[in-house]
């Protein structure tokens, strides 16, 4: 299986140099660098605020999850798993990988490894729609200056379908539905640890179906949020480079490329961001140079807040060895 891993791995390193290297064979170096004169550098700090900020809206949608569990994760505790999570994901492939690390320091106190793993899920759900309906929304608004309407199919099909998912989820044919296959023949046969797992995680699963209206309209306001403050981080990104787009065209924008991003093909997002961003924004005429500079303004908040993750990895080394040292 590590083997498996390490060839995957390796073959996604070179799906996204071939990427880069083709990119950049289009838009050569100097052209990018021509792209960033006249960046206030001292105007992106104001955007530090905004991204901290919409860390912690992020967190807090988590958090109501966790407690749904009674898991009794902190809101700073959740806060420094995001910040590590993000640390990770800059050289693990996909975001699938950093749910794990998540997942993993989510249960590693309580050890509700299935309620965590279900807290997770519901959480990218969630997300997930959310972005699908606000990527669909700005589309709506942005439609009569974009050209292409298969992006509003695409984010109306995404948000239809994880509508849906979400409703079924939380309606009572699931309870139902979990109960039959705990107690299914073909699920029994399986090992003894592996039908407790799925049982622990059925249960965990349906321990949601106690959430009440209010917690749902919390967890989708807080979702929204997120997105409307990354949105706005795009914006103020945009205008810092002197990209003159909409508050709508930048929406819908950074949910297709919310969703190019999901998939597991590339490191930390390279290749699959600055390719993505060139097709969108060359539908507004903007130049490709224009749109790898935006690029990787839109990596240096990963690379912030991998930072931010990796002091505090440190941190928890250092004060897990300090007894040791002591001893």
């Amino acid at each position: 299986m590590d083997m498996k891993n390490g060839i995957l791995w390796v073959g996604k390193l070179l799906l996204t140099i071939l990427i880069l290297a083709y990119i950049f064979s289009m838009t050569p170096f100097p052209a990018i660098a021509t792209a960033f004169k006249g960046l206030d550098l001292t105007a992106v700090l104001y955007l530090i605020p905004i991204i901290l900020l919409s860390f912690f809206v992020a967190a807090s949608q988590l958090k109501v999850f966790t407690d749904n569990h009674r898991m009794h994760v902190s809101l700073m505790k959740i806060v420094g798993i995001n910040f590590s999570t993000e640390f990770y994901n800059l050289f693990l492939p996909g975001f699938l990988a950093g749910g794990a690390i998540r997942w993993h320091k989510l249960s590693q106190d309580n050890h509700k490894r299935a309620e965590a793993f279900a807290a997770l899920i519901l959480n990218r759900v969630v997300n997930t729609l959310t972005l699908a309906v606000f990527g669909l929304m700005c589309w709506m608004i942005d439609r009569p200056s974009v050209a292409n309407e298969y992006y509003g199919l695409l984010l109306g099909t995404l948000a239809a379908g994880f509508l849906s998912l979400y409703a079924f989820l939380f309606s009572p044919y699931v309870s139902a539905l979990f109960t039959f296959l705990s107690q299914h023949a073909v699920v029994q046969s399986f090992p003894t640890c592996i039908v407790r797992g799925l049982s622990r995680l059925i249960q965990a699963a349906m321990e949601y179906q106690r959430l009440s209206f209010r917690e749902h309209c919390v967890i989708v306001f807080l979702s929204g949020l997120w997105h409307v403050l990354l949105g706005l981080f795009f914006l103020l990104l945009a205008r810092l480079i002197g990209i003159d787009l909409s508050f709508e065209s930048l929406g819908w924008i950074r949910a297709i490329l919310g969703f190019l991003l999901m998939l597991p093909i590339s490191i930390s997002g390279f290749g699959v961001r600055e390719g993505a961003i060139i097709l969108l924004f060359g539908h507004f005429g903007i130049v490709p140079a224009t749109a790898v500079a935006f690029s990787f303004l839109v990596f240096a908040r990963t690379l912030f807040l991998g930072l931010v993750g990796a002091f505090i990895e440190l941190n928890n080394t250092w004060l897990s060895l300090k007894p040791t040292a002591h001893t």
